[in-house]
């Protein structure tokens, strides 16, 4: 039985590198069940004061288990055991763009990318018969989710109340591809009265013909999510709630608050409707803000189905000391 260690990507703070093993376990846990992995073959291993979180396999990992696994938000490095060494694997992630693409734009109050990272890949792993999820972020703000599912291929769209935010995104991303030297085209256009930047890209302008990157960005009230994308046009919604700390909720035309539940009650039922069925939502927010039964309950108000037990539990963790961030995950029936 081959064990696998990886190393954890080291992220880009401290306070959440240390934080996030827990999630990391939970993510590792979610791929182990994909990859045939007995329970209880997760877990932490110290090795020359390093941290690796180990994984017993069934079989030698073959491509489709060394993408999944070099695709996890914690996989800096894959190494495998071999008596008392540790040989290097190959790490085939096979990015469309480097992480650059999600860190360079800076901003007050952006979520860490390595976390942003971390809840699509649970959502995703959440879908094993999806390669290529369609996800949308209904609370895009400047774009961290769409540019952390570009850089892996997948199709992205992003809903944002505030034109600033919205518009900033589109710049950013315009700038990006011309400065990677991507082909490209942009449509800045309406939908049902929402200015939206619509993107199409590629490496060449073959590829842009026939399997062009997409990526849109829409400037509008996310309570007609279902109608600006049509009903069950995503496998993931994807979404970062405001912590109530630099970003307060937003609805279109309401006053801000420091808590989520006004903007979840509005939201939900069109995120729900904009899900496919079986599609899965994966939220986070700050637990001092909305406590987690307020957002269990109002998830299934909405019809959504919680996903429960094991990798889904105890994934609460502090940012600081004003946001004790918490994750949780909902399928649509």
């Amino acid at each position: 039985m081959p064990t696998l260690y990886i190393l954890p990507h080291p992220g880009e703070n401290a306070v959440f590198f240390e934080a996030s093993e827990t999630l990391a376990l939970a993510e590792l846990s979610l791929c182990a069940q994909t990859l045939g992995a007995a329970d209880g073959s997760v877990r932490t291993e110290t090795l020359a004061g390093l941290r690796y979180y180990a994984l017993d396999l069934p079989a030698e990992p073959d491509e489709t288990a060394l993408l999944r696994l070099s695709r996890l938000s914690s996989a800096y490095a894959l190494y495998e055991k071999q008596n008392d060494l540790l040989r290097p694997l190959p790490v085939d992630r096979r990015r469309v763009f480097g992480e650059d693409v999600s860190t360079i734009l800076k901003y007050t109050g952006k979520t860490n990318p390595v976390f942003t990272r971390w809840l699509l890949q649970m959502a995703a792993l959440s879908l094993p018969d999806c390669d290529c999820p369609r996800v949308l972020d209904p609370i895009a703000g400047k774009g961290t989710t769409l540019f952390e599912a570009a850089m892996l291929g997948w199709p992205a769209a992003g809903v944002e109340v505030l034109k600033s935010p919205a518009h900033d995104a589109a710049v950013y991303f315009r700038k990006y591809l011309e400065t990677v030297r991507f082909k490209h085209l942009l449509k800045e256009k309406k939908r049902y009265g929402a200015l939206c930047w619509d993107f199409r890209f590629a490496p060449d302008k073959d590829a842009l013909k026939e399997r062009p990157g997409r990526l849109t960005i829409l400037c509008g009230d996310s309570a007609g999510a279902a109608k600006f994308f049509g009903r069950g046009s995503f496998d993931i919604v994807c979404g970062d709630l405001p912590y109530g700390v630099q970003h307060g909720s937003v609805a279109a035309n309401g006053p801000r608050a420091r808590s989520p539940k006004a903007l979840l009650s509005a939201c939900l039922p069109a995120w729900h409707e904009a899900l496919r069925p079986g599609g899965v939502a994966a939220l986070s927010w700050n637990l001092y803000t909305l406590p987690r039964d307020v957002m269990l309950s109002e998830a299934e108000k909405a019809d959504f189905s919680p996903l429960t037990g094991g990798a889904y539990e105890n994934l609460a963790h502090r940012v600081d000391s004003s946001i004790l961030r918490d994750a949780a995950f909902f399928r649509r029936v």
